[in-house]
Formats: C-alpha cells, structure tokens, sequence
C-alpha cells in the first residue's frame, strides 16, 4: 500500500510538472517574425480543433484552401497528457489563428524505477530529575535520531503518446490565390522556358478558383509577363484590376480574364 502510494505521488508530481510539449518542441516562427512576413495576419486567440489524419505537406496545402498559411509546427512523443489549453497557450504566444492538434496511442512503456523512500528515525524521551526549593521534581526532554533514505525498485507502466501539432497564420488576399510549383520537365522542354507555375492548391475564395483554374493547370503568363508566383504578381497588378492570364491544360493553351484581388 505505501509502494503504491509513493508511485501515485510521483505521477502526480512529473503531471504537475511537465512542460508544455507545443512549446518545447515547436519550430517555426514566432510572433514578431509572423508579423514581418508579408501576407501574414497574427490573431490573439486562436482556434483549437483535431488535426486530420494528413501529413504536413498536405494539410498546408489543404488549410492554403481556407485562407491559413502555416507558422511552424511541433512533433514529439510522450507520456504526459497534453491538452487543448496546452495549444492554446503556445498558439496565442506566437500569434496563431488555428491550432490543429492530435494525440496517437503509440505504445505501453514498462520498466523498473529505483524511487527513494525516507525512514525518518525514532524520537525517544528521557526523564530526569531535579530539586527545586529542595523539593525534587522530574522533567521530559525528547530526541529525534536521524532518518535514512533507501531505493526501492517499483515496477512502472506508462501509456506513450504521439503528438503533433500545427499552427496556422490568416493568409492576407492575393492577386490569384494559388499555391504553385516548378512545372514538370516535358512542359518546359515543349515550350522551351523554366518559366510558368503548376498549381499545387487554390484558395477558396481566391480569383483564380472563381475563374475556374484548377489543381494541375499551368499558369504561363499573366498580362504578357512570365508567371512566377502569386507573391511576385502582387508587385505587378493591383486589387480589381482585370488581368489577361494564360494557363496551360491538357496540351491546349488557354486564356482568361481574371478579376485580381
């Protein structure tokens, strides 16, 4: 019973003082570089739901699609038992809008733990005897002996969890609202440029998804001039603005005028 007692103050203990596993193992940029990086907007407090069953690389390309741009991200296992509260504190201290986590039941760890048991000493009194007025009287003094610590060998058993979490930034309008990267190598041997951008994601509510561009078009040119990516077209054209963009689709060379944002 006090084997048993001693394992559950433990727990109790290394619960009590675990740190945040968001924050130890988070990588990826904090508040003030997330508001330096153009097309970035940090919030306050963010939301906090699962993360879906998606690799990283997918589920930035999936949250492009409403509007979030990933900050960074955490990936670690453990025993402690990490919460919502726990990504919603990491996810306001670096400026997050969305927090998606999960926790996976990885494997029963068991071994055998040396933990220290304190034996205090014995306390004794003693009685002597003294004259007061010449009439004897008996007084009590007490003494503590020293304790001792020994190991004792507790079996343990703990649950080991996998954790992952990724924060998301709001991603500011841009001209098109695509996601783009190097065009494969028998487009460019055709057309004999290392031009030209093969969408990867469209954001929802970006221009080139209301045009009808679609994930594996290639956007060639925008007003004449070589596409490279969506940030550089934003030095280039100016929200409202209609622009003559021509994509490539199933060998065939298209155009279309697009509203920018």
């Amino acid at each position: 019973m006090k084997k048993t007692a001693v394992i559950f103050a433990l727990a109790l203990m290394c619960v009590s003082c675990a740190p945040n596993g968001f924050h130890e193992y988070y990588r990826g940029l904090d508040r003030a570089s997330a508001m330096l990086r153009p097309g970035m907007s940090v919030c306050e407090t963010p939301l906090v739901d699962t993360m879906p069953n998606l690799n990283l690389h997918d589920l930035e390309l999936k949250m492009y699609e409403s509007g979030y741009g990933l900050l960074g991200s955490a990936a670690w296992a453990g025993t402690a038992r990490e919460t919502d509260a726990d990504a919603l504190d990491q996810g306001k201290e670096i400026g997050a809008c969305l927090v998606l986590w999960s926790a996976d039941f990885s494997h029963v760890e068991s071994g055998v733990s040396a933990v220290p048991v304190y034996v205090p000493g014995p306390t004794v009194a003693s009685y002597r005897k003294a004259y007061y007025n010449g009439r004897p009287y008996y007084y009590r003094s007490f003494y503590t002996y020293p304790g001792y610590t020994y190991y004792d060998s507790v079996p343990y058993s703990v649950r080991v969890f996998n954790y992952t979490g990724a924060f998301f930034a709001r991603l500011r309008p841009e001209p098109l609202g695509v996601r783009t990267t190097e065009p494969p190598e028998d487009y460019m041997k055709k057309f004999d440029t290392r031009s030209g951008g093969l969408v990867t994601a469209l954001r929802k509510d970006g221009s080139a998804f209301r045009a009808n561009i679609f994930e594996g078009d290639i956007i060639i040119s925008v007003n004449g001039r070589p596409f490279a990516s969506d940030e550089a077209l934003a030095a280039t054209v100016r929200p409202g603005e209609k622009a003559e963009v021509k994509i490539y689709r199933d060998g065939k060379v298209l155009s279309k005028d697009i509203i920018m944002y």
